[in-house]
């Protein structure tokens, strides 16, 4: 089978699972995504985040890269991973963050300490916000 009609099958036994009836999309589904969990995942093809942890559409809240990173929140800084994060965090009011990494990634040798303490700063900025709302 081709790449692109594995693809399309996949897509639609996804469908039939999930989707075929009404009756099969749960309630939280249709009213909008409410998940408990960020994940941030390394890009890995070989690591999924849902298959990792058996979790069903909708009850996690994933974003992915190479090796994980979060980026210091700088004016400089591309703003994919921040804001993602600040939306998961600030809108969908998460309650965990969870950083998937793997034991041995070979991107991670480059990296500066203190990458990850941008997710904190967010998360701090956040629940500073909402305690004066």
């Amino acid at each position: 089978m081709h790449d692109i009609e594995k693809f399309v099958h996949g897509f639609t036994c996804f469908q039939q699972q999930y989707f075929s009836e009404p009756q099969n999309v749960p309630d939280s589904l249709r009213a909008g995504q409410r998940p408990a969990t960020l994940v941030i995942g390394c890009c890995d093809a070989r690591v999924d985040p849902m298959l990792l942890t058996g979790s069903l559409p909708g009850e996690l809240f994933v974003v992915r890269n190479i090796a994980n990173l979060v980026p210091p929140c700088t004016p400089q800084a591309p703003p994919g991973v921040s804001s993602a994060i600040e939306f998961a965090i600030c809108n969908l009011e998460v309650a965990r963050v969870i950083q998937a990494a793997r034991v041995v990634c070979r991107y991670r040798g480059g990296c500066v300490d203190g990458l990850f303490c941008a997710a904190a700063a967010i998360l701090a900025a956040c629940v500073s916000a909402g305690a004066a709302a």
